[in-house]
């Protein structure tokens, strides 16, 4: 009797598997190694797999059936044309985010994301050679100082003259002066250059500066406000909340009532006005505006 209960303890324990193996990034589950007995694998959080067969099987030779199962992070993120990327992680739900290289926008959200499947979220961004997209395009303001000689075009001909003539000014006594461009086609637009004119210096304040593809200010969006004042005959350099992207870009508010120059209503004044972006689409370019047209862009 002794003899014989001895025997089948030792075939019940050949046949009982040994723990299961286990996989790179995952966890297995199991409660019984006996003959048809199932254990369950799971890949750990940022990992994921593409298998269908997540589990092995106790056999009856006490070995455990193969495992088919893997799982993986995603590979390196795909490359940006004259962008880097910055370090990080590559397991699922990482956000890898790319930099232009220097004089270059980025168009697109600029990262991508390492999916449940462990692949990349697609690349949506593109790396553009920055540009003055006001340069020459159509502008007008909401009233003139001067007729003829203090038009909008001044404000985008490239000329870096910042003395009388050569200043882009609303009218006094104009209540709500706006100054607007007109860039023909959606650019999107990064920051704002203004060279102040060289006295009056102050009116170079308050201003709104805003983005959309109409120039109707409720269907805009803001770029930024800059409070200013701007220093006499030199560039202000003002930043955008975010990039925008549109076709028009308009300037209100001006300052100040009774300043420097005794204004009596808010004034707009300004001798060059640069808006730094890039065209998405295919640039159209325009010929330069000579002086002979300056009528069609007052």
């Amino acid at each position: 009797m002794k003899r014989q209960m001895s025997s089948w303890t030792t075939e019940s324990a050949a046949t009982q598997c040994d723990c299961p193996s286990g996989i790179p990034n995952a966890e297995i589950q199991y409660t019984e190694r006996d003959p048809g007995s199932i254990a369950n694998y799971t890949c750990l959080a940022g990992y994921s797999s593409h298998d269908i067969f997540a589990n092995t099987v106790c056999l009856d030779n006490g070995h455990w059936s193969p495992v088919l199962f893997e799982c993986k992070p995603c590979d390196e993120p795909p490359e940006l044309e004259n962008a880097e990327i910055d370090v990080g992680t590559v397991t699922v739900g990482s956000i890898r985010h790319y930099t232009c290289s220097d004089g270059l926008g980025m168009y697109g959200s600029g990262s991508a994301t390492c999916q449940a499947d462990s692949t990349w979220s697609t690349l949506d961004s593109q790396c553009f050679e920055l540009m003055n997209v006001a340069l020459k395009r159509q502008a007008s303001l909401s009233t003139i100082y001067e007729a003829g000689v203090t038009g909008g075009w001044l404000a985008v001909d490239g000329s870096l003259g910042c003395s009388w003539p050569y200043v882009t000014q609303t009218a006094d006594g104009d209540t709500e002066p706006w100054f607007l461009i007109d860039l023909g086609q959606t650019a999107v637009i990064f920051t704002i250059r203004i060279l102040n004119r060289d006295a009056c210096a102050d009116r170079l304040s308050n201003l709104l500066i805003l983005v959309g593809e109409t120039d109707n200010e409720s269907d805009m969006t803001r770029c930024a406000f800059y409070v200013g004042p701007g220093e006499a005959a030199e560039f202000s350099v003002i930043p955008c909340d975010e990039p925008v992207s549109g076709s028009f870009i308009k300037v209100t508010g001006g300052g100040k009532i009774g300043g420097s120059c005794g204004e009596s209503h808010n004034i707009i004044q300004l001798c060059e006005f640069e808006a730094i972006g890039f065209y998405p689409g295919p640039k159209r370019i325009s010929p330069p505006v000579p002086a002979s047209c300056q009528a069609i862009f007052t």
